[in-house]
C-alpha cells in the first residue's frame, strides 16, 4: 500500500509524492521509531497526574535522541534483529524498484513552470529555427548581389575615367596625324596619351578578374548580368590599346622618316679630300635610312609610302656611285642633275608623308566613336542594373 502525501508551498498546491509504506516502515525501524502502521495501535493515553510534555521537550527529544535500553523479549513475542531489517528494506526496494528519493526534493517554481509549459515551448522553437533559416539563405542569396553591386560601381568609375580622356586623345590624333606639327606640339600630344593609356589599363585590370564563386544555396544571376556589359568592355579596351598602339605607330612613322635622307651639302664640283668625305657622309646617311626602313610601321596605311621610301633607298645606293664620279670627273652637268633629282626625290618622300598619317586619323577617329558608344552602352547597362 502506498501513501500519499499532498504538500502546499506559498499556496500553489505541489505534485504527488508517494514512497512504498514496506521501505518506510522499515526506515523507520532501522532508526529506532515505530511504524507509521504501527502508530494509531500503540497509541497511549498520557495518565491525568503525570505532566504533558511541551513543544519545546517533544523538540528537544527529537534533537538528542535518548539511550533507549535495549528490552528483552518475553513470551511468544517474536522480536526481529537488524539482520530481518536490512532484508525487509531490501525486499521492499526490490519490489517497488522506486524509492521514492527525489519525492522528499522540494518543488521549485521553475520546476512547475516547465512541468506545465513544456509543450508550449516547441511552436516557439520551430519558428524561431523557421525564421533564422531564413534569415541564412536570405544573407547568402544577398551576397552575390552585393558583390556584383560592388564591380558595377567600380567599373562606373572606371568608364567615366577613361570618357574623361576622350577628348585629349581625339586632340592628340589630330595633332600626331598632322602633316608638319612641330616637335613641341607632337611632344606634349604624346604625353596627353598617357592619361588615356592608363585609364585603358584601369578597365582592363577591374574586368579581368574573375567573377566571385557564389555562396551555398545563392544564384550567380547577379554575376550572369555582368557578363555583356563585361564584353562591351573587353572590347572597349581592346580599342583603346588599339587607338594607342596606332597613334604611338604614327609618331614612329613620322620620327623615322624625318630622320632619314638628311643628305649634306651636295656640291657639283670638289677636289680628291672633298668627294672623299662626302662619299664617307652619303654611306652613312644611306646605312641609317635603310635600318630606319626596317623598322618602319606595316599597318596598311603606311603600305603605298613605305614603298617609295625603300625605292629612294634603293635609288641613293646606285645614285651615290654616279654623283661622286661625275665629281671626279669635273662633270658639272651630270653632278647638277644628279643633284636635283635625288633632292627632289628626298623632299617629295618627306612631304607625303601626311598621306599615310591622314589615313591613320580616319582609323582612329572611327575607333574612338566606337570606343565612345561601347562605353556609353555598359555605362548605362551598369546603371539600370
Amino acid at each position: 500500500m502506498e501513501e500519499t502525501e499532498n504538500e502546499e508551498t506559498n499556496g500553489v498546491k505541489s505534485r504527488q509524492k508517494t514512497t512504498p509504506s514496506a521501505y518506510r516502515s522499515s526506515v523507520l525501524e532501522i532508526l529506532g521509531l515505530s511504524s507509521p502502521a504501527d502508530t494509531a495501535a500503540n497509541t497511549r493515553i498520557i495518565e491525568p497526574n503525570r505532566p504533558v510534555p511541551s513543544f519545546e521537550d517533544i523538540e528537544t527529544d527529537l534533537v538528542t535522541p535518548r539511550p533507549v535500553s535495549p528490552q528483552t523479549p518475553a513470551g511468544d513475542e517474536v522480536v526481529e534483529d537488524e539482520r530481518d531489517l536490512v532484508q525487509r528494506l531490501w525486499t521492499a526496494t526490490e519490489v517497488s524498484g522506486d524509492l521514492g528519493i527525489d519525492d522528499w526534493a522540494p518543488e521549485t517554481p521553475i520546476d512547475r513552470a516547465i512541468g506545465r509549459y513544456r509543450w508550449a515551448w516547441w511552436p516557439v522553437l520551430i519558428g524561431v529555427l523557421a525564421v533564422g533559416l531564413f534569415l541564412v539563405v536570405a544573407t547568402l542569396r544577398g551576397i552575390p548581389e552585393g558583390q556584383a553591386n560592388d564591380l558595377r560601381a567600380e567599373w562606373l568609375v572606371d568608364i567615366a575615367e577613361l570618357e574623361a580622356d576622350l577628348p585629349s586623345a581625339r586632340a592628340a590624333t589630330e595633332i600626331i596625324t598632322a602633316p608638319s606639327p612641330g616637335p613641341i606640339r607632337l611632344t606634349n600630344a604624346r604625353a596627353s596619351l598617357i592619361g588615356f593609356s592608363t585609364s585603358g589599363s584601369a578597365i582592363d585590370a577591374a574586368i579581368s578578374e574573375s567573377f566571385p564563386s557564389p555562396p551555398p544555396l545563392a544564384s550567380s544571376s547577379a554575376f550572369d548580368e555582368l557578363v555583356p556589359i563585361q564584353d562591351d568592355l573587353r572590347r572597349a579596351v581592346e580599342l583603346t590599346e588599339s587607338i594607342d598602339d596606332n597613334l604611338a605607330d604614327a609618331l614612329t612613322y613620322r620620327e623615322l622618316v624625318n630622320q632619314s635622307f638628311k643628305l649634306p651639302n651636295l656640291p657639283i664640283s670638289g677636289d680628291e679630300l672633298t668627294i672623299d668625305d662626302l662619299g664617307r657622309q652619303i654611306a652613312s646617311v644611306l646605312s641609317f635610312s635603310r635600318d630606319s626602313a626596317d623598322q618602319l610601321p606595316t599597318s596598311p596605311e603606311y603600305l603605298q609610302h613605305s614603298a617609295a621610301v625603300r625605292a629612294l633607298i634603293d635609288r641613293l645606293e646606285s645614285w651615290q656611285a654616279s654623283y661622286l664620279d661625275a665629281l671626279r670627273l669635273g662633270d658639272i652637268d651630270t653632278a647638277t642633275a644628279l643633284k636635283i633629282e635625288i633632292t627632289d626625290r628626298t623632299e617629295q618622300v618627306k612631304s607625303t608623308i601626311g598621306e599615310p598619317l591622314a589615313a591613320v586619323a580616319v582609323t582612329v577617329d572611327a575607333q574612338l566613336d566606337e570606343l565612345q558608344q561601347l562605353l556609353a552602352t555598359a555605362k548605362t547597362g551598369l546603371a539600370v542594373g
